[in-house]
């Protein structure tokens, strides 16, 4: 006997969305909104490869390809910095990151009675830097741009992908996972390696990367995205504690893991290690990591701010981590003066106009405290408040300027969402309708909100993460899922980074009745409808209307298949039907119903 059945999905939540206005999509560069098509996350993989820089060269170093996925087709979160370019045959971007020069190191000393900070930066003869870009099949060649715009490093793919060898380190080595919050295909995977920590230390670096990692997220912005990071932990173990110190007198060196040393450049605060071991080690552990912090175990206050942050684990410690990241993951500027004489640096936070500086939005709102300071690293540039960020003085907070560039930063490096539905383009007959559902990745304090475009016109209602298409008639259509990040932490995003989209074509085609030869019923004539409310909690009714009288069941199931819950099972006459659904022992999450009319298969 044929069953004839309907399939809807039930979305069980604790969320509750309000309305807010949608954003505005004007007319697109081929830099901006970009949305992923359904079905785009399988079977991807991600090519991990290491630039060098020594000197006025660039050469290749290891490359691994490894199964992921990378949120952010195009990176475009800092203007007149260096950028790296993934090209078509043609010329097209198909992926872009922006970033700072690794040979670029920045420095810091503190006086704590006065609370004031010098410092500087130096550029060092060799760094290297490590880039993670997607397996595009489409594309051709790699290609490095200096601010000017100028291409210093080209490579074809073809070369590149030839070069694929996976990373070994040579030592074995402890790892730890010590926050995981998702798939680090969507999450933001700091990784944490200690040098000068011996054997015996392992649980004086644990604690103390936990130590760093508590301050980092009671700061703003981070604490407002900390389900956005995983944290992992590498013990790497040394033979001496400490570092090098070839500034005293006489010199003192220690035996350590990643060749530690102050005075790099000769520069007592500046602390470098060996950058080759140190990606070596983070390859061949964790190698979907997405920043590398490393803490030495030394007393004598030093970091340095570069493409690896690093900080000593004393008493600023955590404050010079808070700091140097600043630097490395938000390419951020300092804030106070390297001297009494002009310079140029490129970043967000720092302006030789004061008149109307990058900032200017939040002096045109009235943000407290905001305005156009002179003096940002040179005097000849100008910083957004007088001192109230630690990227001036070592203190708890970030300036608005810096919050805004690094809540920009955390949002290119994820999908605003962890998973969508359907998964791949769907086709529905004319009379039926399909559900499409985004689950968004949400922030602690704040909601990310789904708005719904057809054809690139907003469909009306509030915010949700659902919605439902009854097609008017047969054609092709385009629907579209923005998702964007409401906070209050961001008021100027030119280049949409806070805005991630989903995109189906969908097929709509006459209805087709199906006609169960046996009982003579007629599937045209079965309609299942929308359970309501959806979102829901706990409580939701689900409704059916029959022609005939027959056997019907109706069973919720989980996404993975498997039946949960028989909400009816029973002969019911022709006429409507509903049932009111309790999910109070169920998590929340999405689930499937399904109306089966026919015989039981």
């Amino acid at each position: 006997m044929k069953t004839n059945f309907l399939l809807i999905i039930l979305i069980w939540s604790f969320i509750h969305l309000s309305a807010i206005t949608a954003p505005i999509l004007i007319a697109q560069t081929s830099l901006s909104v970009l949305p992923q098509n359904a079905g785009d996350r399988q079977n991807h993989s991600v090519i991990s490869f290491n630039l060098h820089f020594l000197e006025n060269f660039i050469f290749l170093g290891n490359v691994d390809i490894y199964p992921g996925y990378l949120p952010s087709p195009v990176q475009n979160n800092l203007q007149d910095e260096y950028s790296i370019e993934v090209l078509s045959q043609s010329g097209n971007i198909l992926y872009r990151q922006n970033f700072r020069n690794p040979q670029i190191a920045f420095y810091d000393n503190y006086d704590s009675e006065h609370q004031i900070m010098d410092g500087g930066f130096v550029q060092k003869d060799y760094g290297i830097i490590n880039f993670k870009i997607p397996w595009l099949e489409t594309a051709s060649r790699i290609a490095v741009y200096s601010p000017e715009s100028e291409k210093i490093y080209e490579i074809l793919m073809s070369d590149l992908v030839r070069k694929d060898q996976p990373m070994n380190s040579e030592q074995q080595v402890r790892t730890e996972t010590l926050i995981y919050n998702g798939d680090p295909d969507n999450r933001i995977d700091l990784l944490f390696m200690g040098d000068g920590y011996i054997l015996e230390d392992s649980t004086l670096f644990r604690n103390d990367v936990i130590e760093f990692v508590n301050h980092l997220f009671a700061t703003s912005p981070y604490n407002e995205y900390y389900n956005f990071f995983n944290v992992h932990l590498v013990y790497v173990v040394s033979q001496e504690r400490g570092a090098d110190h070839p500034e005293l007198q006489p010199p003192v060196y220690r035996n350590t893991a990643l060749d530690a040393s102050y005075n790099c450049n000769n520069i007592p605060r500046l602390i470098c290690a060996n950058e080759d071991t140190i990606y070596d080690i983070a390859q061949a552990t964790f190698p979907y990591y997405d920043e590398i912090s490393v803490l030495i175990n030394d007393p004598v206050y030093g970091g340095s701010g570069g493409s690896i942050s690093m900080s000593y684990n004393g008493g600023w410690g955590k404050w010079v981590f808070n700091h140097e990241l600043g630097h490395s993951f938000g390419i951020l500027l300092d804030e106070y003066l390297y001297g009494n004489q002009p310079g140029t640096v490129y970043g967000c936070n720092c302006d030789v106009n004061s008149g109307q500086p990058k900032w200017q939005p939040w002096i045109t709102i009235g943000s407290p405290g905001v305005g156009a300071f002179a003096g940002c690293s040179w005097t000849n540039y100008y910083r957004p408040t007088n001192n109230q960020c630690t990227m001036n003085t070592l203190q708890n907070t970030f300036c608005v300027v810096c919050g805004e560039q690094l809540a920009k930063s955390i949002n290119i490096n994820v999908l605003l969402y962890e998973y969508y539905f359907p998964v791949s383009n769907p086709t529905v007959q004319l009379g039926d309708s399909q559900l499409f559902y985004i689950e968004p990745l949400q922030p602690m304090n704040h909601e990310v909100r789904t708005h719904w475009y057809i054809n690139d016109i907003k469909q009306s209602g509030a915010a949700s993460d659902s919605f439902y298409y009854a097609p008017l008639n047969t054609g092709n259509y385009r629907l579209m899922a923005v998702i964007f990040d409401s906070t209050s932490l961001v008021i100027n995003d030119p280049d949409y980074l806070m805005l991630d989209a989903v995109e189906w074509q969908i097929t709509v085609v006459p209805s087709t009745e199906i006609i169960d030869a046996e009982s003579g019923y007629n599937s045209g004539s079965l309609a299942l409808y929308p359970n309501y409310p959806n979102p829901f909690n706990p409580m939701t009714v689900i409704s059916w209307q029959l022609a005939v009288g027959n056997l019907v069941k109706l069973s919720i199931y989980d996404l993975s298949g498997r039946e949960i819950v028989v909400l009816v099972n029973e002969e019911q006459s022709a006429g409507l039907h509903q049932v009111e659904f309790d999910a109070s022992r169920l998590a929340s999450g999405v689930y499937c119903y399904r109306l089966s009319v026919g015989s039981l298969s």
